[in-house]
């Protein structure tokens, strides 16, 4: 997950960064909800092969079906 940019404030030369708690709210209204309707529908016993946990690029793992 890349972090935040730098936010420069106008009058000050420092770097503001989010407080603690906006910053885990933002990560949960941005977590998505589709990947999961997804891999219900991709189970094992209904594709016969195996699934495998993989992380995807924004850090989160999902299932992916291994060839």
């Amino acid at each position: 997950m890349r972090p935040f940019p730098p936010q420069y404030n106008s009058q000050h030369s420092e770097v503001s960064t989010p407080p603690r708690a906006e910053f885990v709210a933002l990560k949960l209204t941005k977590l998505p909800t589709h990947h999961r309707d997804r891999s219900d529908n991709l189970s094992p016993a209904s594709t016969g092969k195996p699934l495998q946990t993989v992380f995807n690029v924004h850090g989160r793992a999902t299932t992916r079906m291994s060839d």
